[in-house]
C-alpha cells in the first residue's frame, strides 16, 4: 500500500495545526467582538432556586428579559423545580434595584405589626 513517512512531514503538520487553531481564534474573536468570557471568568452571581410550584424556563427567561436582565437559566431538576441562575456582573445592580423596589412594595403592602 502506502509508505508514508510521518515523521518526516512532523513540522508541516504542526505548522498546519496551529495555523488552524489560530484560524479558528481569529474567526472567534472577529466574529463575538472579542472573547466571551462565562461567569467563572467575569464574575457575577449564580444562584440555585427552588420553587414551591412548577415554573418554567421560558417563563422565567420573560421574566429576566422583561427586566432587562442577562442571565442564563439551566433546569437543575424538573420534579423539584431547581433552577441555576447566573447573572453578569453588569446585572447585579439591576437585580439590586428590582429587590429593593419589591422589598419596598411588599413592606407597604403587608406592614409588620
Amino acid at each position: 500500500m502506502f509508505n508514508i513517512n510521518f515523521a518526516k512531514y512532523k513540522y508541516v503538520s504542526i505548522s498546519l495545526s496551529v495555523l488552524f487553531i489560530l484560524v479558528g481564534f481569529g474567526i472567534t474573536f472577529g466574529k463575538h467582538n472579542g472573547f466571551a468570557h462565562s461567569l467563572d471568568f467575569n464574575g457575577g452571581l449564580r444562584a440555585v432556586v427552588h420553587f414551591e410550584k412548577t415554573v418554567v424556563r421560558a417563563d422565567l427567561e420573560k421574566f429576566f428579559s422583561e427586566k432587562q436582565i442577562e442571565a442564563v437559566i439551566i433546569l437543575l431538576d424538573k420534579e423539584k423545580n431547581n433552577f441555576q441562575i447566573d447573572a453578569g456582573l453588569g446585572s447585579t445592580q439591576k437585580i439590586k434595584e428590582f429587590y429593593k423596589a419589591n422589598k419596598i412594595a411588599t413592606e407597604t403592602s403587608n406592614p409588620k405589626n
